[in-house]
């Protein structure tokens, strides 16, 4: 297919994109407004125009919660082999792709993707590898077999990055098959960026890009600019920037059209710089999308904002209602007889004087409205309940607490926000984290063609804390674990759990022989095999259980003996006929009333 045939059936895939998501991004635009409390201006002078930051407010709050979960610390990600021989590889890969988030500044990536879905309610990452070169003077050896005779300056083309690159992709520069619900089962994805000449000309030094010639040309042309994107124009106005036309210097718009198996990029809307085959061996787009809450057969997902916009925009509503009336009701209007009264002296101040014919308080009169803001107020209560039931984020998650609320029901709102928070920690991990983790493993694969060594940390089968990180190590058959939520607070409650439960075990004549069984189920519950403080203290209670049992029945007669000799169990009565073996049955039932008439 010619090339010119190529740029028209792409940029028509694209332009059919945009016309069929014009609604949607209207809809971003709005969220967007919102977020950033945002108004319209030119409003009507002296009446109240507030934005109320509650958009902003459910953003951070629940942004804070998921960041910490997946990107407060290392490590970010989790790795288990598959069979008994991939377990090495397996924690070798976890340090090692841990190590590359670093270089690749995954937290910002985390951060703003968490931000974009909130806002939004999808974010897309771009997963690749990024190979970097710049010229810059080095030390070079005037004789390369004679250390001795020094070296000499020597200007020489550097290799400053080789490794994995995450980008986020502001969510309306992407574009895609509108029959998909997916990237993978998208037919086309497109991402358009900006560059300067200069990167497309760099890009050609080394092979990647061709035609940047053509491209020149066509920045001389007249109808060279490519077609303005609206909502882009308005996201810069809503950020403080005002867009830019016909300037030969500004950035040139890339759009990169890619097919699983095919990449090809377009400059300027009119001329093709590259055309080849995927040039990652995974087959796929280099695209993840992510999302918090997602709907069946669609590809974007719902945000918080979406959740809560109707009910935000009429808190608004009643505020600004509620103050104009306020303003209306201290400070009203003034109905003037123009016959009888200078228009140009009716200003109102302290110690003024307006000349007026006859009485003055027959020539002008207040135009009273009365004072409505009490009701509005109830109406404002009423709405900020409902926002808080469709976003929920309500008073406990946010740190604050509610008058009139006891303890349980304090307790069952907290828990209620704790399963829609996970919820919505594992629909990230299901759509983001794990995804990407896996994205880098195969970029791994493909690109990891020499050993090196990388410093590890807690890592027992590294004793020098180094570790090689070879090829074949990307062979293995591992498994990604991203769907447990906070692992800090899951630890935390299990040894309060477990503390709790070794507490009525140590003292019971019958649990004190399932301790070794508590432990392992807390264990296998909350995932903490690997954790080797417990693993040791689960050995010991297996080793104990025994020990316990016998301590808590010699306790137990040592009890019955002191009440015999003190004339009686508790506060009844000594009962001459009851023998050694009755009272043991007694107290049994009083340690443990379930056993019932049951004998022991």
């Amino acid at each position: 297919m010619p090339e010119d045939s190529k740029v028209n059936e792409i940029i028509g895939k694209i332009d059919q994109a945009k016309a069929g998501n014009i609604a949607l991004r209207d809809r971003l635009l709005e969220y967007y407004r919102l977020y950033r409390n945002w108004k319209v201006t030119g409003f009507k002078g002296g009446r109240s125009n507030i934005a109320i930051p509650l958009a902003f407010e459910w953003v951070e709050v629940v942004k804070s919660r998921l960041f910490d979960v997946f990107f407060g610390k290392r490590p970010y990600i989790r790795v288990k082999g598959r069979e008994p021989m991939d377990d090495l590889p397996a924690k070798i890969v976890q340090q090692y792709q841990n190590y590359q988030y670093d270089l690749a500044d995954y937290r910002k990536l985390g951060y703003d993707a968490l931000t974009q879905i909130l806002i939004y309610g999808t974010a897309i990452a771009k997963v690749f590898w990024k190979h970097e070169e710049r010229d810059m003077v080095v030390d070079m050896p005037i004789y390369p077999d004679m250390p001795e005779a020094g070296t000499i300056p020597s200007k020489q083309r550097v290799t400053t990055y080789d490794n994995v690159a995450f980008e986020l992709v502001d969510i309306f520069d992407f574009f895609i098959d509108p029959e998909a619900t997916s990237i993978d089962d998208a037919r086309w994805v497109a991402h358009r960026t900006r560059k300067t000449l200069g990167y497309l000309q760099d890009m050609e030094r080394r092979g990647v890009y061709k035609n940047v010639g053509q491209v020149i040309m066509s920045l001389t042309e007249d109808d060279s600019q490519t077609e303005p994107d609206q909502h882009k124009d308005e996201k810069s106005i809503i950020e403080g920037f005002m867009p830019s036309r016909g300037n030969m210097l500004k950035p040139i718009e890339i759009m990169e059209y890619w097919e699983n198996d095919r990449v090809i990029t377009v400059a300027n809307g009119k001329v093709i710089v590259r055309d080849t085959p995927n040039p990652f061996r995974h087959g796929k787009k280099p695209f993840r999308a992510g999302k918090i809450i997602s709907t069946p057969h669609e590809f974007y997902g719902i945000g918080l904002i979406e959740a809560g916009a109707p009910t935000a925009k009429v808190m608004e509503d009643l505020l600004n209602s509620g103050l104009d009336s306020v303003n209306f009701s201290t400070a009203p209007m003034l109905g003037v007889d123009q016959t009888r009264i200078d228009d140009v002296e009716l200003v109102i101040r302290p110690g003024g004087i307006v000349h007026t014919i006859g009485d003055p308080n027959s020539a002008m009169n207040p135009l009273l409205f009365p004072d409505v803001s009490g009701g509005v107020l109830k109406f404002i209560s009423l709405i900020h309940q409902l926002n808080k039931q469709g976003t929920g984020v309500n008073d406990y998650m946010i740190g604050q607490t509610t008058g009139g609320k006891t303890a349980t029901e304090a307790s069952l709102l907290t828990s209620e926000a704790a399963k829609r928070i996970g919820l919505h920690i594992k629909i990230f991990g299901l759509t983001f984290v794990g995804p990407v983790a896996e994205m880098v493993y195969e970029l791994n694969r493909q690109f990891t063609t020499q050993a090196q060594t990388i410093r590890v940390t807690n890592m027992p089968e590294a004793p020098f804390g180094t570790i090689d990180v070879t090829p074949d190590i990307f062979g293995a058959m591992v498994d990604y674990i991203w769907e447990s939520e906070d692992r800090e607070l899951n630890n935390m409650v299990a040894v309060q759990q477990l503390m709790q439960a070794l507490g009525i075990a140590q003292t019971h004549p019958v649990l004190a022989q399932f301790i070794p069984i508590i432990f392992e189920k807390l264990l296998e519950k909350y995932d903490m095999h690997e954790n080797d403080e417990l693993k040791q203290a689960a050995k010991m209670a297996k080793e104990m259980a025994p020990v316990y049992q016998q301590l808590v029945m010699m306790q137990m007669q040592q009890q019955i003996q002191t009440a015999q000799a003190k004339g009686g169990i508790g506060n009844a009565p000594k009962v001459a006929s009851r023998t050694e073996g009755d009272a043991n049955q007694s107290v049994n039932r009083q340690v443990n009333p379930s056993l019932g008439n049951s004998p022991v």
